[in-house]
Order: C-alpha cells, then sequence, then structure tokens
C-alpha cells in the first residue's frame, strides 16, 4: 500500500476513534443528566409526600369496575370520572371536554396485576369527534392506592402489561410514565383532585354531571387544590359553565369530608 493510502487509513481510523469517544462521552454525560433529574425528582416527591398525607384511596371504588367481570367491564362503566377543571396541557389542546373510566386488572390474571388498572380516556373535541386514549396504570406499592405511574401506548402495549409482563414493563414505567398523584377523594367517591408531585398537572373531577356541580362545591375544590400548592390561576374550567376559577380564599379550608 502506498503512503498516501496508508495515510488515508490513519487518517480515517482516527475519525473514527474521535466519534466513539464522542458516542461514549454523550452517553455518559445524559446517563449523568438522567440521574441527577431522576434523583431531584425524587428528592421533590419526598417532600410533596408530607403534602400528599396519608389518605387510603379504594380502587374498587375509585374505578368502579374490574376487567374480565361479566357485566362490569371498563367500556360499561357508569363511574365516569369527568373534568370540572384542570391546567391545560398540550395533549388536550383540542379538548373541550375529557372524562376517564378505570378497569382493575384482578390479580389472577397475571402474576403482577394485583396493582393494575386499564386506564381510558375520551376527549370531546371543538368540533364534535370523540377521541380516546388506552393506557395502564401500576399503583406504588406502599402508598395505599395515592400515588400510580401511568403509561399510554398502543393496545398490544396496554394489553401485554396487563397481563402480567413484569419484566420489560417495569423499566418502561420508571422510564417513561407519568406520575397519578391522588390528593383528595371525598367519602362518596365523587370528587377527586388528582395531580403530580411537580405541580404542571392537574385535574379536579367528578362522577356528578358537571353541570350539576354547586358552585360551591366547585370553589371548595379549587380552595382545597390550592392548599396542596397548585397555582390554581392556571386552572381551567372543563365540562361546565362555570367561569374562570377565583382565587383560594384566604382564611384555612376546612375539611369538610375527610379523605379517605
Amino acid at each position: 500500500m502506498s503512503d498516501a493510502g496508508q495515510t488515508a487509513l490513519r487518517v480515517v481510523g482516527g475519525i473514527a476513534v474521535a466519534l466513539l469517544i464522542a458516542v461514549i462521552v454523550a452517553l455518559i454525560a445524559a446517563g449523568i443528566a438522567i440521574a441527577v433529574r431522576q434523583r431531584a425528582a425524587r428528592d421533590a416527591a419526598e417532600a410533596e409526600r408530607e403534602v400528599l398525607g396519608t389518605h387510603t384511596v379504594d380502587w374498587r371504588r375509585y374505578a368502579g369496575a374490574v376487567a374480565g367481570e361479566e357485566g362490569d367491564e371498563m367500556m360499561d362503566n357508569d363511574a365516569v370520572w369527568r373534568e370540572l377543571a384542570a391546567f391545560p396541557q398540550t395533549y388536550q389542546r383540542d379538548c373541550a371536554c375529557s372524562e376517564a373510566r378505570y378497569a382493575l386488572v384482578p390479580p389472577e390474571q397475571g402474576s403482577t396485576t394485583a396493582n393494575t388498572v386499564l386506564v381510558n380516556n375520551r376527549c370531546e373535541t371543538y368540533d364534535g369527534e370523540t377521541r380516546e386514549a388506552r393506557g395502564v396504570a401500576r399503583l406504588v406499592p406502599g402508598t395505599d392506592g395515592r400515588e400510580a405511574r401511568v403509561l399510554f401506548g398502543p393496545e398490544w402495549l396496554v394489553d401485554g402489561i396487563a397481563s402480567g409482563a413484569s419484566w420489560w414493563s417495569d423499566p418502561l414505567f420508571r422510564w417513561f410514565g407519568g406520575d397519578y398523584w391522588v390528593y383528595y377523594v371525598d367519602e362518596t367517591y365523587t370528587y377527586a383532585i388528582v395531580g403530580n408531585p411537580e405541580h404542571t398537572a392537574l385535574w379536579i373531577l367528578t362522577r356528578a354531571p358537571p353541570n350539576e356541580v354547586d358552585p360551591e362545591t366547585y370553589r371548595n375544590l379549587i380552595d382545597r387544590a390550592a392548599s396542596y400548592g397548585f397555582d390554581v390561576s392556571l386552572l381551567q374550567p372543563r365540562c361546565t359553565d362555570f367561569t374562570e376559577p377565583r382565587a383560594p380564599a384566604t382564611a384555612p379550608v376546612t375539611d369538610g369530608d375527610a379523605d379517605v
């Protein structure tokens, strides 16, 4: 091989080594950044748990349906949670009104499904169209139903997780799942306040027809959300004829119905 050829090979080899080193450094930096964000998220979540409290959420009542029970399927479930107010989210920008249905997955359907919940979100757009998103939630152990991680995806993914495929689903929940924290649900499971520990998402939900909800109840729910540290000025009324939520009351929020 000529000297020119050998020189060209050395140049190409040097470039390849440099690219490989750059990729390795980028991967290490990305890993460090992810670890730092996860550590910060864990620290924030730990502090937020003091706000969340120690109430118990009975997901059999919260979901209102158990998957596979004859006559009690999720899609026929009347226990629908509808939005009264919510923080605006990009994936809901075309939605005039949204509702959610849940169904517990019985543990006998898989080895890891005792804390698994099927999710079906429906959205009515401003154009009158109906959109749906399927997902699956995993209740966080040791939180008495207050905390869950939710993952949305295609049917094969949702069904695979629901069937107990934990060896690959656990990392998906950890890396891509969103926090679903039930800050409050009343004794009758008619009203709920759901958000995330970063306070970037908030939903005030009801099982009652939204336009039949008493305005005072609506304001009390907003005040309660404010007491958890959420910026309720960001709330937008949903599925209702209510005007923009007012500022929270200056007086402390009374317990009313106890957290359960």
